[in-house]
Parts: C-alpha cells; structure tokens; sequence
C-alpha cells in the first residue's frame, strides 16, 4: 500500500492529474523504473553482507530518514 501512496504522491507533485492520460501512463513509467532501480541498488548494497541490511533495514524502516533521503533524490531530479 505505502508503494501505491509514494506513486500517487509522487505524480500528483508532478502535476500528473492534470495530463493526458497517455502522458500519465508514461509517468507512471519513468516512477516504476526509477523505483526498480533503487530496488536494484538497495539490493546490491545487501550483496555486502549483514552488516549492511542492517544499516538499510534501519533507513528504510525510519520513516524521517527515508523521507529525507528521497525528498533529496526527487529535488536534484527537478534541478535537472
């Protein structure tokens, strides 16, 4: 569900409900890519061993830190 939210959110920051449905369907697109390539890097960084999905359970499961870890990634993407 929370995944579901993050994708609302996020295209509702875009502007997204205010485009063609056709734009909106490539959005959604771009999202689910960015989000299976964070998912990539999360999952090479536990490769690294124990120690390290610890580190990760703990950031992603704190939600301060994850939002201001991925408020920071969605701000140099609007710089670009």
């Amino acid at each position: 569900m929370d995944e579901r939210r993050r994708v609302i959110k996020y295209q509702f920051d875009k502007g997204c409900f205010n485009l063609s449905f056709s734009d909106m369907m490539e959005t959604f697109v771009v999202a689910m890519h960015d989000a299976d390539q964070f998912l990539s890097f999360l999952h090479s960084l536990s490769d690294m061993g124990a120690a390290m999905r610890k580190v990760i359970t703990k950031t992603v499961t704190n939600p301060e830190i994850y939002e201001n870890l991925t408020s920071g990634i969605y701000n140099y993407v609007e710089i670009l």
